[in-house]
């Protein structure tokens, strides 16, 4: 019987604190659907057998799994990495040159960094991430699409060194999704709508590959 994920990360917080380390780890992932997407977990105790749990998440928009070590897990409902999901998404061009594009690159990375700390690469969002310098060099065109908060920063910066911007709400913008949640597991993670966890025997935590045929 499947249930909140609230209970699961309220034991996993008391069993880290105990052994003082992580104590999950991803034995599997799968799609069970389209927009469905599992991942197997370990839950590991010094002086207990290992538990299996099944976490689902519904409606996924987005993900990354890349790590099988033992890391925490969280839950946000508010993060950098979900603005890009539920906020208006902008365009931003630019006119003018600027009075030291070695200090501007610096301006634009610590606007990045100051969105979304390292969560996204710096360049996720611009129009030519390899060729910035070439691009801002050159005096116009356009320098990112992406969530308007990001691009208001983006704008600020170049306001600052003097150069002129003009910025469009994209045409045919999709419904952002405002209810999502992020799962984050190491370097791992799910964007989806909902998130359900399952208690499973140790016999059904399948390789990646198999998650989908068994269910």
């Amino acid at each position: 019987m499947s249930s909140s994920i609230a209970p699961l990360l309220a034991r996993l917080a008391r069993r880290e604190a105990e052994l003082l380390e992580p104590a999950l780890a991803l034995r599997g992932f799968g799609f069970l659907a389209p927009d469905d997407v599992a991942l197997d977990l370990g839950l590991e105790g010094s002086d207990s057998p290992t538990e299996f749990f099944r976490v689902v998440g519904h409606g996924v928009v987005d993900l990354r799994i890349v790590s099988s070590c033992a890391e925490p897990l969280h839950l946000l409902t508010e993060d950098s990495q979900l603005r890009q999901f539920s906020e208006p998404w902008a365009e931003l061009t630019f006119v003018g040159k600027p009075y030291s594009l070695l200090q501007l690159l610096g301006a634009l990375w610590t606007a990045h960094d100051a969105w979304c700390g390292q969560t996204l690469p710096f360049g996720t969002f611009l129009n030519a991430p390899d060729r910035l310098a070439w691009l801002l060099a050159g005096g116009h065109g356009l320098l990112a699409r992406g969530p308007r908060s990001f691009i208001d920063g983006l704008r600020k910066v170049l306001t600052r060194f003097e150069i002129g911007t003009s910025v469009l709400p994209i045409a045919g913008d999709v419904d952002r999704a405002s209810d999502v949640s992020l799962l984050r597991f190491g370097g791992n993670f799910i964007v989806a709508r909902t998130f359900n966890v399952e208690p499973i025997h140790s016999s059904r935590a399948l390789a990646a590959s198999a998650i989908a045929e068994a269910d």
